[in-house]
């Protein structure tokens, strides 16, 4: 069951407070194997941590380290996507290089649903990420406490919207 580049902005139906992206990606999700929607947080903080490397506010070792966690997301998310590009719920034909990883490492027939790929992507993610919220917070050390709370209610605003779960 492999993933389609749509699906990462597909949202699971546990998603209710994203029912105004759901109803708009209802017919790429609906014939979907490898729902893989993370939700904004990973790729909104993975993309600050990039840009902190860019703009040169993280250098040196730390920079590099997130420069291969990086890398290793975009493999991960690359094999995530199985051995044909699937747009729209049809086979494009184009190749992908999951066939080169199947039949040449070991021990990789045994994950036969490339979907799966998607863990190790949320966790090179993670790990970007962490370098960026770490950044943010020794920026907010010199900050008042009335800012510090301002952002922080808006961080947890934010991951409330996000992260909503209606059961």
């Amino acid at each position: 069951n492999a993933t389609e580049p749509l699906a990462l902005l597909a949202p699971s139906f546990i998603y209710e407070n994203y029912f105004w992206l759901r109803e708009k990606t209802f017919r790429i999700r609906t014939f979907l194997d490898g729902l893989v929607f993370f939700g904004f947080t990973p790729w909104l903080l993975a993309l600050t941590g990039l840009c902190l490397v860019r703009f040169r506010k993280i250098v040196d070792a730390d920079a590099l380290t997130i420069k291969r966690y990086a890398w290793c997301a975009l493999v991960m998310g690359v094999l995530m996507f199985g051995p044909y590009l699937y747009f729209m719920n049809k086979n494009t034909g184009v190749p992908l290089p999951y066939m080169i990883f199947y039949y040449l490492f070991p021990g990789a027939k045994a994950l036969r649903v490339p979907a799966r790929f998607a863990i190790p992507l949320l966790l090179c993610l993670s790990v970007v990420s962490g370098y960026a919220v770490a950044w943010l917070l020794d920026r907010l050390k010199s900050i008042s406490f009335n800012k510090k709370a301002a952002i922080a209610l808006a961080v947890t605003g934010f991951f409330y919207m996000d992260y909503g779960v209606n059961q």
